[in-house]
């Protein structure tokens, strides 16, 4: 493994990938596709909307978002294969609830909008072979932002969002409503798919055996040309060929894909301002974002806030030197590198993620455990003769939905508090 990994770490590295973007009407097909394995070779196949990710799609505020939502994966188990008798137990100790892994529907992650009639709403049902219309009303005060749209059928959400059916939606700030300096800005979108293939490959297991009836059902999810007959035991959870080697993780262990790439490389321009909307789609691992500073020939590069999940910040922008991101969550950050007096021919910068999991929840406590780091996206930064100033600070309107209530006087008898326990091992 150390060697396969070498070798794609010396790999040429490919010019960071320009999402499609798309805009009303637009349909989107879920379909089985190859999630490609670095280090070894092969894949294992997941769910996603033609690619991975997904086309990045633009709405304007006050537009009407049209979706043809199609579903071209096969019966597979339906939700009558779903144990729910011990829902509380979660998913790791009752795997039945891991079910209906093709069927699926669509939601927004972060649009302020209503589930009603033909919407956005969590509930509703495209089976295997069927097809939806999504109508969805932007409205016209919504702040512009980032944000995210994935499938969200209950019993299959983690398996398909988190497996590659998600990508990008963009409200885009209307004229005028920025500073000239932000406004100005070319932008790039990030879908960072944080890729799990050992869970992927745990899940379809789980999702087409049914435990309850006691089926030992093996899955033969594996393609790779060096190691072809490797299988996932639905039961035990373990690859149950050539299982001596999985202490090296094989290539395996969790990794980010930026645009469905595999470490790519971003070429900008020195001390120019760009405009970076990180997306993040991950089964249940977060992310830190940061810049490796261990080689002689590291450009300086600056991280600016300007938005997180969609929202812009009170004062933006805001410096930092980690960008962190869970699940679902979005930031929009301003970004430039700037190379030494004796880089004539530029420099280059590594952007690291480190994915972090919380393995246990009990009485509130959640701790946080480090899985691992390592590159994300290698930043190549020509010479150039521009010069930019450090941004000023800058305040957007902000619609009546988005009114600050942190000094709100809140009666005793409203107040609440809310816990999410999780009672079982997520390094499970």
């Amino acid at each position: 493994l150390a060697a396969a990994r070498a070798a794609a770490d010396a790999a040429p590295t490919q010019e960071l990938r320009v999402i499609p973007e798309v805009r009303s009407p637009v349909t989107l097909t879920m379909t089985a596709v190859k999630l490609p394995l670095p280090y070894i070779g092969g894949y294992v196949y997941t769910r996603a909307y033609g690619d991975i990710p997904g086309p990045t799609i633009r709405v304007k505020p006050g537009d009407t978002l049209k979706i043809t939502l199609k579903n071209d994966l096969g019966p597979g188990p339906g939700v009558d294969a779903c144990d729910m008798d011990h829902t509380s137990l979660g998913f790791f100790m009752n795997p039945d609830v891991i079910c209906a892994l093709n069927h699926t529907n669509l939601h927004t992650h972060g649009l302020h909008i209503s589930p009603e009639g033909n919407a956005d709403s969590v509930f509703r049902h495209v089976q295997p072979g069927s097809s939806d219309e999504i109508v969805l009303p932007i409205p016209e005060n919504h702040m512009a932002g980032t944000h995210l749209y994935h499938p969200h059928f209950h019993h299959s959400t983690a398996a398909q969002a988190g497996g590659g059916a998600h990508g990008a939606l963009i409200v885009e700030d209307p004229p005028g409503s920025l500073p000239k300096f932000i406004e100005d800005m070319e932008e790039k979108t990030l879908v960072l798919s944080l890729a799990n293939p050992a869970k992927v490959m745990r899940f379809e297991a789980w999702g087409h055996a049914t435990l309850k009836k006691g089926k030992f059902w093996e899955q033969q999810l594996w393609r790779n040309p060096v190691y072809p007959d490797w299988q996932w035991d639905a039961v035990s959870g373990t690859l149950n060929e050539h299982s001596s080697l999985t202490g090296d993780h094989l290539g395996i262990d969790p990794h980010v894909y930026v645009n469905g790439q595999y470490i790519p490389k971003v070429t900008l321009k020195e001390n120019k301002w760009y405009r970076f909307r990180f997306v993040l789609a991950a089964i249940e691992m977060r992310v830190e974002l940061h810049q490796n500073d261990d080689t002689e020939d590291q450009a300086a590069c600056e991280y600016q806030l300007l938005a997180k999940d969609g929202i812009y910040l009170h004062e933006a922008p805001q410096r930092v030197h980690r960008i962190s991101l869970v699940s679902g969550s979005r930031a929009d950050v301003a970004f430039r590198c700037s190379c030494g007096y004796l880089d004539f021919d530029g420099c280059t910068a590594t952007m690291n993620f480190t994915a972090l999991w919380q393995p246990m929840g009990v009485g509130g406590l959640a701790p946080t455990v480090e899985s691992s780091t390592y590159k994300m996206m290698h930043v190549v930064t020509e010479p150039s003769t521009a010069k930019s100033s450090p941004l000023e600070k800058f305040s957007v309107r902000r619609p009546c939905y988005l009114a600050d209530l942190r000094d709100a006087k809140v009666p005793r008898k409203n107040h609440h508090k809310f816990e999410m326990p999780q009672m079982y091992p997520m390094i499970l």
